[in-house]
């Protein structure tokens, strides 16, 4: 049970992983993670992105000096964070299973 407690922690890292790496190499602001651009803001603006980890997220901040405005975008990654805790729950509940055989069979 805590094994695959383990796999399931490390395929989530993986993906979250690699969906940090894809938003470093992205060329412009991803409407999915980036607030919208007021149409009175140049569409030349600089952005980034941070990845959370153990609380799968993304947040992605867009300015524009020219303009003087700055905005920020906050996503929960729900189906990461729901996996993340099936992971750890899998692991502790490995861990307390193991405990309790290993203290019945001392008893015995």
């Amino acid at each position: 049970m805590a094994v695959a407690g383990v796999i399931i922690l490390i395929i989530e890292m993986a993906y979250v992983w690699m969906l940090d790496m894809r938003l470093l190499k992205a060329g412009d602001a991803d409407p999915t993670w980036c607030p919208a651009l007021p149409s009175d803001v140049p569409p030349e603006v600089g952005f980034s992105y941070d990845v959370g980890y153990f609380l799968p997220s993304v947040e992605c901040s867009v300015s524009s000096k020219e303009a003087g405005w700055e905005a920020t975008n906050s996503t929960l990654l729900l189906g990461s964070t729901v996996t993340l805790c099936v992971g750890v729950a899998l692991i502790l509940g490995g861990l307390v299973w193991s405990l309790v055989a290993e203290r019945h069979e001392a008893v015995s």
